[in-house]
């Protein structure tokens, strides 16, 4: 058996991406056949992610924030094609209004890279 050593997994390398396509058959052509990148997120971004869904004081459930968790979740792993982030906290109220299957597929892209289900969305929106 081969150990990972220290040097190894700290060492800085590129994240891993899974690229979204539309379907070409999308009735609207500005979307039809187009993409986007998800990226995998480091464990800093990740606690940063999940600790938006607390009150710093109480530590209780930000309700608000926890309706919006799939929005949330495009905005902390959707890049552009330099790697910088494609969308801010001021998108969220817009891609509430965006086709929801669309949506629903990014949201599944990010699950599937940064490991996280169905359970645990569900218990950062009930923390």
């Amino acid at each position: 058996m081969a150990f990972l050593t220290r040097e190894a997994l700290l060492k800085k390398r590129s994240r891993r991406t899974k690229t979204v396509r539309i379907s070409a058959n999308h009735p609207d052509p500005e979307l039809a056949g187009k993409s986007v990148v998800v990226r995998s997120m480091s464990a800093r971004e990740r606690a940063d992610f999940e600790s938006q869904f607390a009150h710093p004081k109480t530590g209780k459930t930000r309700l608000d924030r926890a309706a919006e968790i799939r929005e949330r979740l495009v905005v902390a792993t959707v890049i552009d094609e330099s790697g910088n982030a494609l969308f801010t906290d001021d998108d969220i109220a817009a891609l509430k209004e965006v086709d929801a299957a669309i949506l629903e597929s990014i949201v599944k892209a990010s699950q599937e890279l940064n490991d996280i289900s169905e359970d645990d969305l569900k218990d950062l929106e009930k923390n």
